[in-house]
């Protein structure tokens, strides 16, 4: 996972954040990376702009995305942060897979008579 989470990073960037736009549309909202030896953080400059997908504003006079760089501790604590919650969404994904299937093995005994 952290291999992956890296490449991430080095690569397109790691996406932090999403907002889904008002036709459903996930649009990356926070994104850290690490290009040329500096840890990047960018983020939604215009919640209405149209080449992001969220409005109708062209950003004529403004960016419709913002970077700026930050420290390694933190990037470090962001990457901490990430990680648990997957983590953390991972567990209950499988808890409710178990609920699931012990929900399925009722039925199933249900159907039988074998309750």
């Amino acid at each position: 996972m952290l291999k992956k989470l890296l490449e991430e990073v080095r690569g397109p960037g790691l996406v932090l954040k999403y907002h889904v736009t008002g036709s459903g549309e996930r649009v990356p909202s926070r994104i850290l990376s690490f290009r040329d030896g500096r840890w990047v953080i960018g983020e939604i400059g215009c919640w209405s702009s149209r080449w992001l997908g969220l409005g109708s504003c062209n950003c004529f006079s403004h960016e419709p995305w913002i970077e700026s760089g930050i420290t390694r501790s933190e990037a470090l604590s962001l990457l901490r942060e990430y990680i648990a919650k997957k983590v953390e969404d991972e567990k209950a994904r499988e808890e409710e897979q178990r609920f699931f299937d012990l929900l399925v093995r009722l039925a199933d005994l249900l159907a039988t008579g074998s309750l």
